[in-house]
């Protein structure tokens, strides 16, 4: 996993950094998951699991932006430029993890030909 360096000196840094502070690692797995897994209801569980995750994570972006406008300049600025960018990332890596279970599960549960 990447990680941004962290101001010591408590000094201010620009919205790109912060960004970097919080999503760093843009594909990691959740805890517990076995990408090499031959197990078909494993994959579809973690394919749910995500699926719950991504819901809620897009509940929570359009609640950011329904509330944007009614924020004061500063607090808007931060919501725009920092916090409402790593919603959106977070909720692509979840989608990007729950593609993957999801292909797991088709080829797991495709019969064998031979």
């Amino acid at each position: 996993m990447a990680h941004a360096e962290i101001p010591e000196d408590g000094e201010t840094t620009s919205p790109t950094v912060r960004r970097r502070l919080v999503v760093a690692d843009v594909d990691m797995a959740l805890p517990g998951e076995e990408p090499d897994s031959d197990d078909a209801a494993a994959a579809r569980r973690w394919q749910r699991s995500y699926q719950h995750l991504i819901d809620l994570q897009e509940e929570i972006i359009d609640m950011v932006q329904r509330r944007l406008m009614l924020m004061p300049a500063e607090a808007r600025r931060e919501l725009e430029e920092v916090e409402l960018p790593n919603l959106l990332a977070q909720r692509d890596r979840l989608g990007r993890r729950q593609a993957f279970w999801r292909e797991r599960f088709d080829d797991l549960s495709e019969p064998e030909t031979g």
